[in-house]
């Protein structure tokens, strides 16, 4: 066969190519070796080898020669072919980065505002090496870059240029010098080359490429001319480019349709194109498709019933509300469809976490899937523990510590239940018992050999290779060695660990390429490298599960095929802008559109849909917030309506995923309620404890009886109580100083009170920035306050202690309290006054009960329970909300004391004869309106299961 040939849309690609292959050589079976078959990927390859075997159900067949283009671009050889010029080889893509990271950080320094940071140094020369290898890809020249910018362009597009020097004027000296050429060029160089100078005798075959490179398509021209040279293309669409419809193939495509990169291929190769099968017809579906994805005129974009039929057999649309539950319903499609013998099922999807889902919830069954994505190295065992192992370098936080403390790979090779034991230890006793640590100071479980790590963290730059150095050999120490002393370390066992290892040995050899590096520096750079690595899956080799992006699906042939993620900005993704050109600067430079990308994702939208069964599926909300059907989704359903078609999205995936969960007996929980010996129950109660007997006595029963004390958060910020205490404390300080609130330096002393208070708290700036101001507004407050109230107050006393006994049948309880503040008035009564830095009680709460600790102070100083104060009549109850915010202060009085304290003393007498009764259980949040707002033992108490 000689010539360029077309596969249309809908017919199977690879099995249709192996088909005339072997009708071809029927009188000879053996001529088939001397066949060479190029084609676009090596999944390509392997999956044209399995096509083979499944036309060949019995016995034995020679196969082709077959080849991926990059194999040949890497300068393979094959028969009938010498190079005639041995061109330098690529740069090392580690070194590449490492330089090109080093000239923007030199560029950066010299500016104000510029990128001072090796990781962000890095990120750009990720960008601009994207620009280099499309530059050199398409065949155009970097130097060009200079003539770009003039009269027709904004003033700030020479800024640009004037980065972009660094490709221009810096770059290519390095490249010279070090004997190297750009990867792009190389390739394109290799493959310009086999056009030129390759002319085999045997039969070569170029199929399915779109030839999106200017090279491949030079290679295909080159492939036409030889004496049994063909191309064949893939998903040609007939009803569009068919000699029979020449008044729709005149006019141009728009880059965002589906058969552009095909129709300039074609025009490019100006050779008579030849229908492999379905030249008279196509199917209903590839009728219907082709009619969605071109534009024409209103009264002709339409279809008639019976295509909108055939576009609807064996598809089906699935709109999930959210993405987890997407992925949820397409493993449940798997699964069922799976149960068919020898049937293949494969999610397309460009979403990577869609897939890695999808892959997870397969698992519910014991099932893998062939993800061909692969799992990012970050996210792997063996990348989270290098990355936790890397903070090291920098003032690791508490939380960062403990998760690599208690990584499962952190002495795996060691006595691992001693580590952990000794572990929780250190979190209990060290990381939750004290604040504002040095980390780097502590020593933790295993801390001796993170020595070398540690070492790095003293702000001063050292190369890269030294924390590569120093990084690899902690992390194998902390991981330990395998009993089998010549066995490699258990760091690098697994997949992943190969995959790290390799990535460490790479940049080990590259290391000097890259900036020097502080401490603080090196977890974002090693991140941001790590990030580029995947670990390919094992488990899923051979399943008929197939989970695949967009490229890898490319000539793929399922019986089942689920188009999943598509929402506008996933399937299609975002076009985007180019960080470094606009789009007429693209344009005037000779490169591609960037809708071209929405082209080619189109394509493989319209290869999937063409399987015999389809599932489309997209999620109705992502991360809460709604989106947007794709605009393929909202194109097949406005022209399904004109046929009397209709999209629809019932089927009962949702309700199975739903059952899935739900399970096969309902346990109902009761709340808690246990009833302890009167021997065990507590005879000192707090004030504030009362209010909790009253909304929560299991909180007491937890606290006093069971001795269970809520751990620290670790890293926590300023909390409330720690800001409380603090407030607290300086507004203390300044009534017992007695300065005089209205002198000049009474506001200076109660800032100063205030800082000293704070201490330590403040040593986080963002505690400081938040804090500092309203404690500032705080105290001009309390100042005019304390100025209004001094001529009626004699005696101020602050923090008193007291306590008096209450009686019960079962034996008295003592009830304590710490009162903030006494106000003993020139008029012989007294004002007790409580501050209050979170939320304060209302009238309401307190006026019933609910709130008591105010009235029950105010009960104590009644009856003389105050040692440092005789009994006295309560005059004024008040709480004083000291926030700092809006206003800075609010003060709730309460006038009616005598009636309010009469019943605070009834309420917990009645209280305390109740919790003492020797049948009295202790409930959990009796009433559900009076639960606490916070809530310590909400998780013994189960509240959320009863509750």
């Amino acid at each position: 066969m000689k010539g360029l040939y077309a596969v249309p849309l809908g017919v199977p690609f690879l099995p249709t190519l192996v088909e005339i292959l072997i009708e071809e050589t029927k009188s000879d079976p053996l001529s088939l070796a001397h066949y060479l078959v190029i084609l676009p990927t090596r999944r390509g390859c392997m999956m044209l080898q399995d096509a083979f075997l499944k036309a060949t159900p019995n016995g034995c067949r020679i196969l082709p020669r077959i080849m991926a283009l990059a194999d040949i671009e890497e300068g393979e050889a094959f028969p009938e072919y010498i190079p005639p010029h041995l061109f330098p080889s690529a740069m090392p893509s580690w070194q590449r980065l490492g330089l090109m990271s080093q000239l923007v950080l030199a560029f950066e320094k010299q500016k104000d505002g510029g990128i001072q940071n090796p990781a962000g140094a890095v990120r750009l020369a990720q960008e601009l090496m994207r620009l280099v290898d499309e530059v050199e890809t398409t065949g155009l020249k970097l130097g060009d870059l200079k003539t770009l910018v003039g009269a027709d362009y904004a003033a700030h597009w020479q800024l640009t240029l004037d980065f972009l020097k660094i490709l221009t004027d810096l770059w290519p000296p390095i490249l010279e010098q070090a004997g190297f050429i750009e990867p792009a060029a190389r390739k394109r160089l290799i493959l310009e080359q086999v056009a030129a100078h390759w002319r085999p005798t045997y039969p070569v075959i170029l199929a399915g490429t779109t030839a999106t490179r200017p090279a491949t398509a030079r290679l295909g021209e080159a492939i036409l001319n030889f004496e049994k040279g063909s191309v064949i293309l893939a998903g040609v669409d007939w009803a569009l480019l068919s000699q029979k419809n020449e008044a729709q193939n005149e006019g141009a495509l728009p880059p965002t349709h589906p058969q552009y990169t095909i129709r300039q291929l074609i025009d490019y190769l100006k050779t008579p194109l030849i229908w492999l099968e379905g030249s008279d017809a196509a199917s209903g579906r590839s009728l219907f498709l082709s009619k969605a994805m071109t534009v024409s005129a209103q009264d002709e974009w339409r279809t008639s019933p019976e295509v909108a039929r055939q576009a609807l057999s064996s598809l089906q649309a699935i709109e999930a509300p959210s993405v987890l539950e997407e992925a949820r319903q397409i493993a449940l499609i798997m699964r069922y469809e799976v149960e068919t013998p020898g049937q293949v099922i494969a999610l397309v999807t460009p979403d990577s976490e869609l897939a890695r889902r999808v892959r997870s919830a397969l698992g519910r069954w014991g099932m893998h899937a062939n993800l061909s994505s692969g799992l990012p190295f970050t996210q792997s065992v063996v990348g989270r523990f290098l990355l936790l192992s890397s903070l090291l370098t920098q003032d690791i936080s508490a939380a960062d510590l403990l998760a690599l403390l208690k990584h499962p790979l952190y002495a795996k090779g060691q006595d691992r239940l001693s580590h952990l034991r000794e572990t929780r230890r250190f979190e209990i006793d060290v990381l939750r018992g004290f604040k504002h640590l040095e980390i780097g100071k502590l020593s933790f479980p295993g801390h001796e050999m993170c020595a070398p790590l540690l070492a790095l963290n003293d702000g001063q730059a050292h190369s890269f290779g030294d924390f590569l150095t120093a990084h690899k050999a902690v992390a194998q120490s902390l991981v330990g060695s395998p009993a089998d002393e010549s066995k490699q370390s258990l760091l690098w066992g697994e997949e992943d660990g190969q995959v790290g290892l390799a990535f460490f040995e790479a940049l080990l050899e590259h290391g000097k390429s890259f900036p020097m590096v502080t401490g603080r520096d090196y977890p974002a750079l090693l991140r941001n490298l790590m990030s580029q690595e995947v670990v390919r899956d094992v488990e899923g080799m051979g399943s008929r599960l197939l989970i695949l992006g967009t490229l890898e699906a490319r000539l793929l042939q399922a019986d089942v095929v689920i188009l999943g993620g598509l929402n506008e900005g996933t399937w299609p993704g975002v076009t985007g802008d180019d960080p470094w050109l606009s789009r007429s600067m693209r344009e005037s430079f000779g490169l591609p559109p960037l809708e071209r990308k929405v082209g080619l994702s189109a394509h493989d939208f319209c290869t999937g849909m063409t399987a015999p069964k389809v599932y489309m599926t997209r999620s109705v909300k992502r991360d809460g917030a709604p989106t947007l059907p794709s605009r393929w989704w909202q194109r097949l359903s406005a022209l399904l309506i004109t046929g009397g078609g209709e999209l629809k999205t019932i089927q009962p995936w949702l309700g199975w995923s739903s059952a899935l969960d739900q399970p096969a007996e309902s346990i109902h929980f009761t709340p808690p309620s246990p009833c302890p010996p009167l021997s065990a129950r507590p005879r000192r109660l707090s004030v504030t404890d009362v209010e909790k007997l009253l909304r929560d006595p299991y909180s007491i029963y937890a606290k006093t009886i069971l001795k269970l004390r809520p751990l620290d958060r670790l890293d926590e910020d300023l909390s409330m109580a720690e800001r409380g205490q603090a407030i607290h404390q300086a507004l203390d300080s300044f009534v017992k100083s007695g300065v005089d609130p209205a002198s000049p330096e009474a506001i200076k002393t109660l800032e100063a009170m205030g800082r000293e208070a704070f201490g330590s708290l403040f040593s986080d700036p963002r505690a400081m920035a938040f804090w500092w101001p309203r404690f500032q507004r705080l105290s001009a407050w309390f100042l005019n306050q304390m100025m209004f109230d001094q001529f009626s107050i004699a005696e101020i006393k602050t923090e008193t202690k007291g306590e008096i006994e209450i009686p019960t049948a079962n034996g008295p309880i003592v009830l304590s309290a710490k009162a903030d503040r006494i106000d003993m008035m020139k008029t012989g009564y007294a004002g007790v006054i409580d501050y209050k830095t979170g939320k304060t009680p209302t009238k309401k709460e307190v006026n019933q009960g609910y709130a008591p600790q105010l009235t029950l102070e105010g009960l104590i100083l009644k009856v003389g329970g105050f040692s440092e104060l005789p009994a006295m009549t309560v005059e004024k109850l008040s709480y004083w909300n000291v926030t700092g915010g809006t206003p800075a202060g609010d003060i709730i009085s309460f006038e009616n004391t005598d009636d309010l304290i009469a019943s605070a003393e009834r309420g917990v007498r009645r209280l305390f004869e109740a919790f003492l009764g020797r049948e009295t259980p202790i409930h959990a949040c009796p009433d559900p309106l009076l639960i606490p707002a916070y809530h310590d033992y909400a998780h013994l108490e189960r509240l959320k299961e009863w509750g």
